[in-house]
Parts: structure tokens; C-alpha cells; sequence
């Protein structure tokens, strides 16, 4: 028979057991898993297969408990039960697991499973969700991603040998695919070409983009979606590296990235870096173009919605500018063009070393939001060839800089609007009022066709368009 105080010494015992069990946890929310995994790549193509068969390989990694108390973890898909993706947790299938306990110094399996999509046409080029992990509080994740198209993938991949690509089949690069010195990769008219988040084709070879004005290259990125069309910062960009000379981009649309074209060094025995023309560089988060001391030829080009800078001359180079059109419509913060041979610090102080510069723009238009659309940031002593004629630039502190008193030379002030017909649907043709029709003059040698391929009659009008 218990005595009189035994009741209360059992609530005492169990209460106390309670409170040490729950000492046994480690419930610091600054203290992450040890999660052996950042992103799941399935490399399979999923095409014509029965609904809920998995064609994938099985994927596995750990997540660890680095404490020396239990942890208890959430684990779920964050698309849910319409998630394409199943996972298995210590032998449990699902989409979702709470309270997974993990001992200390211990860990747990997790499995993962890529299935079939329900319709097997017009699949996206790439299957993404992610593993969601909250532990007291704070949460970690692991990305999935599985190819979804008949394409060809490339996934941190080095060409082995010079490389010709047509257009039989989307290319579809994840994190990178470098060409290395001494290899070319020439890419075909017609070519669709995505690029994953943060993805990038380094280039230390030769690149050569060859559209035509039927058949542009189109480099994007990989998500299909219509809310992604027109939407930037979706990748990485083209890097040109050294000793990456005399690359060639005909007739291609870059668009939606985070920098169109990357120099990343000067050119050596002075050749050009790249030769560019015919193409339209849109929807850059950072710069269209930038150059730090390269050589490059840009003609009939459109670059438009930039959150930086459309075209970036930096630490000197050489860079010849004709029949281009340079606009910034979507912020006042970003300039068309800008040209540096002063290296600078993270202050904006000079460092005292300068680079050679030599630029040309002619028959250009620079024009956006800005208050002045063309930066000069030059050290004269360092500055050789310096033409700007023939262009119609929003620049209002460099008139008197370049007015030479000729009315045909159309350097403008702030009341300059280029006209164009329908900045709000990208279209950067001429309107029949606009100035820079016939504000060009003739080149040598001449440029006889615009962006289009349609002929420049007479006097050339300013910019990669020709008015009709």
C-alpha cells in the first residue's frame, strides 16, 4: 500500500523525467544540420513513360547531427503532393516527414526519386522543387532538379574537342561548360540555348555564334514559363577569359541574365576580343556588354533594360561602336555607355594605375532614363582615339565636351527623344519623326544593312534600325 506522499513523488519523478528528456535535445535555432548535399541533379530524360514510374535513378545523401543531444527535424517537398519528386526517409516513402529524431553524432538517410510527369508533351527543360529542412525553427534546403526534355545537357562539363552545334536539340548548360584554350565551340543558326540559375559558358578558347536574319541563336534561360520571358538575372552569362581572342556573335538574342558578355582581360597581340553584330542583348540585371581592357567591334546591335550598365569599357581596351542602339527604359539608375581607364577602389578613390583607351562611337543612339546616358571616367594622358559623331546621346554635362559646332554632329542635350515606336513592347524602330533619321553619315567601309538586314538607302539614319 503506497504511503500518504508516494502520489507526489511520482508526479515529481515523471515531471522531472520529462524536463531531462527535453534536456536531451539540442533546440538551438542558430545551429544548422550537417546536411551532405546542396543540389540533386537527375540526368535522365523523361519522355513516353507510364504515369507514377519512376524513371530516375534512386538519388541518396545524409543529414547529420553534429550535437551531442538528439535533434528532431521537418522534412517535406516543397511542391507537396503535386510534386513530380517522392522521397524515403530511414525507410518511410512520402512527401512529407515531422519530427524525424536524430541521435547524437548520428544521421539519417534520405532518398530521392524523380517520377514521370501526368502529360508527356511540351515537358519544361528542367523538373525543379527542393527538400525543406526546419530544425527549431530554421530552415535548410536542397534543390532538385531533373532534366524533363529531349535535350542536350551539360552539367560542369569541359568540351574535349573542337564543337559544332545545329539545331536539332535545345543545349541546356547547369553551373557551367567551359571551352578551353585551343578548342572552338561554333554554335549554328537556329540554336536555342538555356542556361540554369547562376550558369555560365567560360570560354578561355573560341566562341562563334553564326545565326542568320531568319534564324537567330537565342541563349536564355531555362525556365519555359510565360512569367519568365521577359524576366532577368535568370543566369550567368558568356564569359571571354584569357587568352580568349577574335570571337564572333552574329545574329543572336542573349536575354534575361545577369551579364550578356563578360571580358575579363586584355587582349593579347592586340586582336580583338570579340567582333559583335546584328544582335539584341535585353533583360541584363547587371551590364549588356562590359570589357575590363578588351578589344570589341559592336555593330547593329540593340541593347536594351539593363540594370547596370548597356555597355562597360572598363580599365582601358579599345572598343569601335557603329549603327548601335543603347536604351535604358526601365530605371534612371543604370547609363548606356560608359568608358573608364582609371582603376578605382571599393571607395571610388583612384589607385594611381591607369590603362591605354581607345574608343569610337558613330552613328549611334544612346538614350534611356538617365540624366546622362554616356559616362567618361578617362585619364587624358592615356586616352589615343576618341571619335563621337553622328550619334544622337542623352549627355547633357558632355555637350560642350563634344559639340564641334556641326549641327549634322547631333550629340544632344536632355531634350532629346529618340522617338522610337513602342519602347514598351521592345520595339526600337524609328518612328517618322524621329531625329536620327538621316542623322548617320557614310562609313568606310560602309554598312550597308541594318539590325534586320534591311538596306541603309542614302544617308543612314542613327542607330542598328533603319526607318522604312
Amino acid at each position: 500500500m503506497l504511503r500518504p506522499f508516494s502520489f507526489v513523488a511520482v508526479l515529481f519523478f515523471l515531471c522531472f523525467t520529462a524536463c531531462r528528456d527535453d534536456e536531451t535535445f539540442h533546440n538551438d535555432p542558430s545551429s544548422p544540420l550537417n546536411i551532405k548535399a546542396d543540389t540533386l541533379y537527375f540526368d535522365t530524360v523523361f519522355t513516353q513513360v507510364s504515369i507514377g514510374n519512376p524513371k530516375s535513378v534512386n538519388k541518396q545523401f545524409v543529414v547529420v547531427n553534429p550535437y551531442n543531444k538528439r535533434i528532431k527535424t521537418q522534412i517535406e517537398l516543397a511542391g507537396g503532393e503535386q510534386s513530380n519528386y517522392r522521397i524515403n526517409v530511414d525507410g518511410q516513402a512520402g512527401v512529407s516527414f515531422g519530427d524525424i529524431e536524430i541521435l547524437p553524432k548520428d544521421s539519417v538517410f534520405v532518398f530521392v526519386e524523380m517520377y514521370a510527369p501526368k502529360i508527356g508533351q511540351n515537358l519544361p527543360l528542367i523538373y525543379r522543387d527542393s527538400l525543406l529542412f526546419t530544425t527549431n525553427g530554421s530552415q535548410q534546403k536542397v534543390q532538385l532538379a531533373a532534366w524533363g526534355q529531349d535535350a542536350n545537357y551539360f552539367l560542369s562539363d569541359t568540351l574535349k574537342v573542337n564543337t559544332v552545334w545545329t539545331a536539332e536539340k535545345p543545349y541546356v548548360i547547369a553551373r557551367y561548360l567551359f571551352v578551353p584554350q585551343g578548342k572552338t565551340l561554333q554554335i549554328k543558326e537556329g540554336v536555342q540555348l538555356h542556361l540554369a540559375p547562376y550558369s555560365w559558358l567560360f570560354v578561355e578558347g573560341k566562341l562563334e555564334i553564326l545565326g542568320n536574319s531568319n534564324n537567330r541563336v537565342v541563349v536564355q534561360g531555362d525556365r519555359l514559363q510565360p512569367n519568365y520571358e521577359e524576366t532577368s538575372g535568370q543566369f550567368g552569362g558568356i564569359w571571354l577569359s584569357y587568352p580568349s581572342t577574335e570571337n564572333r556573335i552574329e545574329y543572336a538574342t542573349i536575354k534575361n541574365g545577369t551579364v550578356g558578355v563578360f571580358i575579363d582581360s586584355i587582349s593579347s597581340n592586340n586582336k580583338e576580343s570579340l567582333r559583335i553584330k546584328n544582335c539584341f542583348i535585353r533583360n541584363m540585371s547587371f551590364d549588356g556588354i562590359a570589357s575590363k581592357g578588351g578589344r570589341v567591334a559592336m555593330q547593329n546591335c540593340l541593347i536594351s533594360n539593363f540594370g547596370r550598365f548597356g555597355f562597360l569599357g572598363q580599365l582601358g581596351g579599345a572598343y569601335d561602336l557603329k549603327h548601335n542602339t543603347l536604351a535604358n527604359y526601365t530605371s534612371s539608375q543604370g547609363n548606356a555607355l560608359v568608358f573608364n581607364n582609371i582603376e578605382r577602389d571599393d571607395y571610388g578613390f583612384p589607385t594611381g594605375n591607369t590603362y591605354d583607351i581607345d574608343f569610337s562611337i558613330q552613328n549611334c543612339i544612346l538614350s534611356g532614363y538617365a540624366k546622362d546616358e554616356l559616362i567618361l571616367d578617362i585619364d587624358p594622358q592615356k586616352q589615343g582615339t576618341a571619335v563621337v559623331n553622328h550619334s544622337l546621346i542623352k549627355a547633357d554635362e558632355l555637350y560642350d565636351l563634344f559639340d564641334q559646332k556641326d549641327l549634322n554632329n547631333h550629340v544632344s542635350r536632355l531634350s532629346f527623344f529618340p522617338k522610337f515606336q513602342d519602347i514598351s513592347n521592345r520595339d526600337y524602330r524609328l518612328d517618322t519623326l524621329s531625329p536620327a533619321i538621316d542623322a548617320g553619315r557614310n562609313l568606310s567601309p560602309a554598312i550597308e544593312k541594318d539590325y534586320n538586314d534591311e538596306p541603309r538607302n542614302g544617308m543612314p539614319d542613327a542607330g542598328a534600325l533603319e526607318k522604312l
